[in-house]
């Protein structure tokens, strides 16, 4: 028993590791996303016409990929009242 819950604990470890990776890579890409639109906006007059609808999908997504790892490593928020 003790073998299988190591090694339930490596996958899960792999597995939030893993999720804290996308987070970051999907947090990168919503940053060039909106500055993609910011610059067609402003500076071009135009838009990507997606980037809201987008940006609230991900942000969505980035949360809770985020919270495995968040979780893991202790370094969620805690505010004290």
């Amino acid at each position: 028993m003790r073998g299988a819950g190591s090694l339930l604990a490596s996958l899960i470890d792999r597995a939030s590791s893993l999720t804290g990776a996308l987070a970051a890579m999907l947090l990168l890409g919503m940053m060039l996303l909106l500055t993609t639109e910011v610059i067609l906006r402003y500076g071009f007059n135009t838009s990507t016409l997606i980037a809201d609808e987008v940006g609230a999908y991900a942000l969505v997504a980035l949360i809770y990929l985020a919270l495995g790892h968040t979780l893991q490593k202790k370094k969620h928020i805690i505010i004290d009242v």
